[in-house]
């Protein structure tokens, strides 16, 4: 009786490890797998970006990681049509010379009309900015 109560729970242990550890081996060794967005989003964080360029690259990368956790790519053209995507959105923040240096590709016209569409935004925004301040001064 003395011998059932010392084997049991020792039995238990080796159950419970035989699956734990191959569980957290295999979680272990595929965090250090990295997908292709997540690369191409760490080489677009190495380039010189301004403060808001560098929130609204880690807004996609988030959006993107969401995106892909609620509803992971079936295909590889899901996967290629994603990529696609992200290199739109990533294209709007990044000038040609920064672009082709993470993509050693040059940007589509699609993707430097959304690089122009940011700038005159940005432009634009500055510009309120400018107005609101001359406002405010010249008010007594």
């Amino acid at each position: 009786m003395v011998r059932a109560s010392r084997v049991a729970p020792c039995l238990f242990v080796m159950a419970l490890m035989s699956t734990l550890i191959p569980t957290l081996l295999s979680v272990g060794f595929g965090a250090h797998h990295t997908s292709h967005i997540d690369q191409l989003f760490r080489d677009f964080e190495r380039q010189p970006l301004d403060h808001p360029g560098r929130i609204a690259l880690r807004a996609l990368r988030n959006r993107f990681r969401e995106e892909s956790i609620l509803h992971p790519p079936a295909t590889e053209l899901e996967q290629l049509q994603r990529i696609d995507a992200v290199l739109l959105c990533a294209a709007g923040l990044v000038d040609d010379r920064q672009y082709f240096e993470v993509t050693g590709s040059s940007k589509s016209p699609l993707q430097q009309l959304r690089y122009e569409l940011r700038q005159m935004h940005r432009e634009t925004h500055r510009l309120k900015l400018l107005s609101f301040d001359r406002q405010r001064r010249n008010t007594p």
